[in-house]
């Protein structure tokens, strides 16, 4: 009976502590990027009174022994990665992980940490920060540290590239059309026809949007004109359409934008498209935000303030690959705590506490039962 006591003692110990763990997902059930914990639980040692397959007074093996357990412990809290309900909020700088990563977080002495939460604020100093202030790790590409001055056009893609935009100086031909009925478009999107180049000297926001072409160099090294203006760069630093043409082997490749004055733009730059005023407008690479992956991430130490730390459980932290999608920028992940299944959990913790502290009352009325034996 002192050993039903422990054991009984030993169970109300384990539930109290699962009833911390169950309250703290419920405290943290609007807490973005939080992920719930899930206390697992191990037996204590055995009393063998008898080990199996013992042999009997007749020397015959028996086939199970006589083992007593003395109640149970908690084995550790393990956490929950799966991915919460993502909300949409439409800043550019709220970003939802969609994969098994982490932000790294820069913390006051130097020291980095993690976390899954990327609601994401600029300081007055344009540094990209934590809602506690601490700075959020940055990829510049020029070397210098990343400041954001204006946050209005800032956007970030899905593989964590920053891109931000410039406007370059450099005045771009334009073309119109006297009639634009007699135009061909062969192939598709190409305009060939009688054109008359862009008067120098008036202003290119003269002229309204669907009345500018631009001239390009087909794959064949034939000329025509688009109707967009908007362009990529690729690999040899040419501006190019987005659309694309057969070369003379049939092969579909975009044509070359052709201008008097072509600005040099770096690998950084993404998209280009020209503005009212006959400008290059460049969207381009600023930088990239860091993140990392775990092999395993159930051993990084909780810090708080949603903030992991390395250990040696853990492991090191593993860039991710450059190229893959792994967050969703203007959303925030919520927490992924399930109150429903929470309360269930409660509730079975609970009756197991009662039913523990009913066995400690059972043994001690049995206790008492035999103290009060009389001859």
């Amino acid at each position: 009976m002192f050993r039903a006591l422990w054991s009984a003692a030993s169970g109300m110990i384990a539930q109290q502590s699962n009833i911390d763990n169950i309250s703290n997902n419920l405290a943290n059930v609007n807490t973005t990027g939080y992920k719930k914990g899930t206390v697992e639980f191990q037996d204590l040692l055995y009393a063998n009174l008898r080990e199996p397959g013992a042999t009997n007074s007749e020397g015959r093996a028996l086939p199970i022994g006589l083992q007593l357990g003395t109640g149970v412990r908690v084995a550790g809290t393990r956490v929950d990665f799966s991915r919460g309900n993502l909300q949409q909020t439409n800043n550019p700088f709220d970003l939802a992980l969609t994969q098994d990563a982490f932000f790294e977080i820069i913390m006051p002495d130097g020291s980095v940490a993690y976390t899954k939460d990327g609601s994401f604020k600029v300081n007055g100093d344009g540094n990209l920060v934590t809602v506690d202030g601490y700075k959020v790790s940055l990829q510049p590409t020029s070397g210098s540290d990343l400041v954001f001055d204006n946050v209005d056009n800032v956007s970030i893609s899905n593989n964590g590239s920053i891109v931000m935009p410039s406007t370059v100086e450099t005045d771009v031909d334009i073309y119109t059309v006297k009639d634009p009925s007699k135009l061909k478009e062969e192939p598709p999107g190409f305009f060939t026809g009688d054109f008359e180049q862009w008067t120098k000297g008036e202003p290119p926001n003269d002229v309204p949007p669907q009345g500018r072409y631009f001239k390009v160099e087909l794959p064949t090294g034939t000329e025509a004109y688009v109707k967009t203006d908007v362009f990529k760069r690729d690999a040899d630093g040419n501006l190019v359409t987005v659309a694309t043409a057969p070369d003379a082997e049939g092969k579909l490749m975009p044509a070359k934008l052709v201008t008097s004055t072509m600005p040099t733009l770096s690998d950084q730059v993404v998209q280009v498209s020209v503005n009212a005023k006959g400008k290059f407008d460049l969207l381009q690479q600023v930088g990239k935000i860091s993140m990392v992956k775990f092999t395993n991430p159930q051993g990084l130490e909780k810090k708080g303030q949603n903030l992991y730390l390395v250990s040696v459980a853990s492991g090191p932290p593993k860039a991710v690959d450059a190229n893959q999608d792994n967050l969703l920028s203007g959303f925030v992940e919520m927490s992924n705590v399930q109150v429903a299944e929470e309360m269930v959990k409660m509730i079975v913790a609970q009756r197991a506490y009662e039913l523990n502290s009913k066995a400690i009352t059972t043994s001690d009325e049995m206790m008492g039962i035999a103290n009060n034996l009389k001859r």
